[in-house]
C-alpha cells in the first residue's frame, strides 16, 4: 500500500505554460517583446527625445523590459559576438511607450545577411511585418519586426482565462 502511494505521489501533469504571464503585460511603462531566434539578441534602443540608451536582451520566446515614456529609436543590436548598426539614411524601426500603459514592442526575427526563405513560415501568423538593415565591419544582417498581438493576447487569455488583455501596441 505504501509503495502505491509513493508512485501516485510521484507521478506530475505538466500544464503548457503560457507565453508570457498576463501579470507582467500589464504592467504600467513595460514594453513586451517577443524573439523568433534561438540565439539571444541584445537591443539597443536610443530615445528621440532624450537621447538616452536602453539595452533589451532577448532570449527565444516572450521577454519584457521597463522603458521611460516617449518614442525609441532601434540604432543597433548585438547577434553571435557581433555588433550590428543601422544603415544611414535607412528605415528605422521606432517603438512608442505611452504612460501608464503596457506596450507590445513586436515581434523579432534576426537574419544575416537577411533572414533565411526556411523562417518564412514565422511570419504566416504576423498582421504585418516590416524589414530593417543593419551594418557591421563584418557585413550586413536583417531585422523583421512583425505584429502578432492578436495571437499573443489570445494565448494569454487562455492561459489565465481573463478578460481580454488591454495592451498598446508601440508601432
Amino acid at each position: 500500500m505504501g509503495l502505491a502511494l509513493l508512485f501516485t505521489g510521484c507521478s506530475s501533469h505538466k500544464e503548457k505554460e503560457p507565453l508570457l504571464d498576463s501579470r507582467k503585460v500589464m504592467k504600467a511603462d513595460y514594453v513586451f517583446f517577443e524573439s523568433k531566434n534561438e540565439e539571444e539578441v541584445k537591443l539597443i534602443f536610443r530615445g528621440i527625445e532624450n537621447p538616452k540608451s536602453v539595452e533589451v536582451h532577448l532570449h527565444q520566446g516572450m521577454n519584457d523590459k521597463k522603458f521611460e515614456v516617449g518614442h525609441w529609436e532601434l540604432i543597433g543590436f548585438h547577434y553571435q559576438a557581433k555588433d550590428f548598426e543601422a544603415l544611414k539614411g535607412g528605415k528605422r524601426f521606432v517603438l512608442r511607450v505611452k504612460k501608464n500603459s503596457s506596450t507590445y514592442g513586436g515581434s523579432f526575427i534576426v537574419g544575416c545577411p537577411k533572414v533565411p526563405a526556411e523562417q518564412n513560415y514565422l511570419l504566416k501568423d504576423m498582421n504585418f511585418f516590416d524589414r530593417y538593415s543593419f551594418r557591421s565591419s563584418k557585413g550586413l544582417c536583417e531585422v523583421i519586426v512583425g505584429n502578432q498581438l492578436k495571437k499573443i493576447q489570445m494565448n494569454l487569455n487562455i492561459s489565465k482565462e481573463s478578460n481580454e488583455l488591454k495592451v498598446e501596441e508601440g508601432f
